[in-house]
């Protein structure tokens, strides 16, 4: 297995900043990136209005097990989305870097 290019630290603190404080490399540049990335784009996966599942026959547990489901594929979506970008602007900086 490789390990993955995560930019190094976006956020270093190097001991003797603050006297009490330990030395800690922050989040890596690729969790920011991830963070800082824009909605998700419609081609990048189909999201599910979590308030309109379509027609639902069944008992309201079922219905809210469904739209519970719906919210996590969500979430699932809404984070590869995250570190796709931020993985191309890794490599955006990294063919820059001339």
């Amino acid at each position: 297995m490789t390990q993955q290019d995560n930019g190094g630290a976006a956020f270093p603190l190097h001991p003797g900043i603050m006297p009490d404080w330990k030395a800690s490399a922050g989040m890596t540049l690729r969790e920011w990136f991830a963070g800082q990335a824009p909605d998700v784009p419609a081609w990048f996966g189909k999201m599910t209005d979590v308030g309109q599942i379509g027609t639902f026959h069944g008992t309201a547990e079922q219905w809210l097990i469904a739209r519970q489901a719906a919210a996590a594929a969500n979430v699932k979506i809404v984070a590869s989305w995250g570190y796709a970008y931020a993985d191309a602007m890794l490599a955006a900086r990294i063919a820059n870097a001339d």
